[in-house]
């Protein structure tokens, strides 16, 4: 239902503000464009994750399995973007490691003026630091955890 009430709101702003477009004067057209600052206030990790706020200790909640999703989400992004340089995210991040990493962020690790993405990496990357050692920790794992393909003969 307030999904429902949001798109709403959305659609009507949309609206509001193309019909704004066609009623603007050639030289309100031609006004440059704000930066982000003069915007108004830049959407934060609690922006984001709303709904997470709620996750229960029920795994199976809408909420949480939401809040899964964009956590292992957002680390198989990294990876794919090779920020493990600065980010490493674990070997294995199965749901209920997604679940409790959230929870130390929600409960109080993050701001809520982090950007959005900012604050998902550094909470991220609080839960699971990246160094060399690490790294070389991380590569092992992988190798051991990766089905061996067997050597053909010829």
């Amino acid at each position: 239902m307030r999904l429902l009430l949001t798109l709403m709101i959305l659609l009507f702003a949309l609206n509001a503000s193309a019909q704004d477009e066609v009623t603007a004067s050639p030289t309100e057209q031609a006004a440059p464009e704000k930066s982000p600052d003069q915007k108004g206030r830049a959407y934060n990790i609690n922006d984001l994750v709303y709904d997470c706020i709620k996750c229960s200790s029920d795994e199976k909640s809408d909420e949480c399995i939401y809040c899964n999703g964009l956590i292992t989400g957002t680390a198989s992004t990294l990876a794919v973007f090779e920020m493990g340089k600065s980010f490493c995210p674990p070997v294995n991040m199965d749901t209920k490691l997604a679940r409790n990493m959230f929870r130390r962020w929600a409960h109080g690790h993050k701001s809520n003026e982090d950007p959005a993405v900012a604050g998902i990496i550094a909470s991220l990357q609080e839960s699971f630091p990246c160094d060399k050692k690490s790294l070389g920790a991380r590569e092992a794992a992988v190798k051991a955890v990766s089905p061996k393909q067997p050597e053909k003969k010829k």
